[in-house]
């Protein structure tokens, strides 16, 4: 008999893994978060060249399930060291890079407050959610074309909730 004792969490991580086959638990340490993910999302790598330097992003490719397109659709967070004084709107003005944001709605999510924007194309839509947290901020990004963007909202969503803070290890810049 093998008696195995330690952190609670790995049980809870265990069993949500047994209880739902279809999604999968991703855990970034360096970046601070957690979250459960669709199993048929492909991890996107960064380019070797890139790999050297930390990145503050990690991404998900989404295959076109009919086999039409190579990628259908990418799914992006970005984690970045807590700020004081931070707010929603101010994280998705900084990441577009926009003078003035008034648009989207905000929500309440369990790490913290939170903003989405929708913006239409005609080529490709996007959602993108800020998330400030208690030790980092979050920007979620939900890219694919107009057609296609009521179908995997769901699925996007249902990640976003499932988001935890976790302590991150130190990295530089952080």
């Amino acid at each position: 008999m093998l008696l195995l004792s330690g952190c609670g969490q790995l049980t809870e991580i265990k069993d949500q893994l047994l209880d739902d086959h279809s999604e999968q638990l991703y855990i970034d340490a360096e970046l601070g978060f957690s979250v459960k993910h669709p199993l048929d999302w492909e991890r996107i790598k960064p380019p070797q060249e890139v790999t050297a330097a930390p990145t503050n992003r990690v991404g998900w490719r989404i295959a076109d399930p009919e086999g039409q397109v190579q990628q259908l659709a990418e799914v992006q967070i970005h984690s970045f060291p807590a700020v004081s004084q931070a707010d929603p709107s101010n994280l998705l003005r900084d990441f577009l890079a926009e003078a003035e944001l008034t648009a989207g709605e905000e929500f309440s999510h369990p790490v913290g407050q939170a903003r989405r924007l929708r913006i239409d194309g005609a080529e490709m839509s996007q959602v993108i959610i800020a998330l400030v947290g208690q030790k980092r901020h979050f920007i979620f990004a939900l890219s694919c074309p107009p057609s296609h963007l009521e179908k995997f909202l769901p699925r996007f969503h249902e990640t976003v909730k499932s988001l935890v803070e976790i302590s991150s290890a130190t990295r530089p810049g952080s």
